[in-house]
């Protein structure tokens, strides 16, 4: 008699992965202005962002503007698919500071107050694979060596095009939890209702997610 042996039924692995964010401080010994931030998903291999951008505003102190709304400092990168799990897809984040035109200028001579670069950090989405909980990250801040390359810090970071970047300072970092979610839309509603009843912000992909839930709403 012939013996046939059913297969162990196993859970496929999700295919749709999001990305939480939240923003806690940046430590600096160069600060005095406030900072806006941006974050963003980036492909590395193709040299385009993946996703929408997310700001933050900062005092002048590095910590959030805003402390008392929660939900301003913390996001959701939400239909990150499998193949956005590599090591060339990272999260970039761009500093601004608001106020002198020089970062050495002790005080602003006039009322205007200038946008001018502060720094750029980068960490590979991979990287965050072996997370199983929200990890606190310290993230490396680094300045352009010269502001007409600002538009491309982030690629000479990936790079690693040591001469046309430096080090913000010793001292400096941008303290943020960083922590990979996976499973569809509804199923974090469920398993993270803190989040959602918190308001918590969403920021989408570009183009469409890789996989498109029917009358699906955030």
């Amino acid at each position: 008699m012939e013996h046939r042996h059913r297969k162990k039924d196993t859970s496929a692995p999700a295919s749709t992965h999001h990305l939480f964010v939240h923003v806690k401080s940046l430590m600096s010994a160069n600060l005095g202005e406030e900072l806006e931030v941006f974050f963003h998903i980036y492909d590395g291999r193709e040299n385009r962002p993946l996703s929408e951008r997310f700001f933050v505003r900062l005092n002048k102190s590095g910590l959030p503007k805003w402390p008392e709304k929660a939900d301003r400092q913390c996001t959701l990168f939400v239909d990150l698919g499998s193949s956005d799990l590599r090591k060339d897809v990272y999260i970039v984040v761009h500093i601004i500071r608001i106020g002198r035109m020089g970062a050495g200028e002790k005080k602003n001579t006039s009322n205007v107050q200038y946008r001018r670069p502060f720094g750029c950090a980068v960490v590979s989405i991979a990287d965050l694979l072996t997370a199983d909980s929200k990890d606190d990250h310290l993230l490396k801040v680094y300045a352009c060596n010269t502001e007409i390359e600002w538009y491309q810090i982030h690629e000479n970071i990936i790079k690693k095009a040591n001469s046309r970047y430096n080090l913000s300072g010793s001292n400096t970092g941008l303290a943020v939890a960083l922590q990979l979610l996976h499973g569809d839309i509804d199923q974090l509603r469920r398993e993270y209702m803190g989040l959602f009843t918190r308001g918590v912000c969403i920021t989408r992909k570009l183009g469409f997610s890789d996989i498109i839930m029917p009358g699906r709403t955030f």
